[in-house]
């Protein structure tokens, strides 16, 4: 298999950062909404701060199968001129943003794994 070359004005297709979170889609929105309390991405300092209020973020959810739901995000600026200039701020709300998920899903599984250990605050 040999490299192809782009033809003149050919456009690369966008590829949209993604994660398969072992959770069915119908539990998604719950482990979503605790992933994000009360961080950067949903409080009006934090978003002001970061520039997040500058963008619009698009979700993309897809059942992978019956337990493990795919989570595509597109972040892109309300202006053309801020997909530019909040470049490093749209990279690393998204990555906040997965970690967040991952967190999420980590303190589930810590918590799930052994049932008779009492529960820690």
């Amino acid at each position: 298999m040999e490299p192809r070359q782009p033809t003149e004005g050919e456009v690369a297709p966008k590829r949209f950062p993604q994660e398969v979170v072992p959770v069915p889609i119908e539990d998604l929105r719950e482990l979503l909404v605790e992933a994000t309390r009360n961080t950067t991405l949903t409080t009006f300092f934090g978003q002001f701060y970061t520039g997040w209020m500058l963008l619009d973020m698009k979700l993309r959810v897809t059942p992978v199968d019956s337990g493990h739901t795919r989570i595509e995000v597109e972040v892109t600026g309300k202006n053309g001129m801020f997909d530019t200039l909040l470049f490093v701020q749209r990279r690393s709300a998204i990555d906040r943003f997965f970690v967040a998920i991952q967190d999420e899903v980590d303190r589930r599984a810590r918590w799930r794994s052994d049932p008779h250990k009492p529960i820690e605050n």
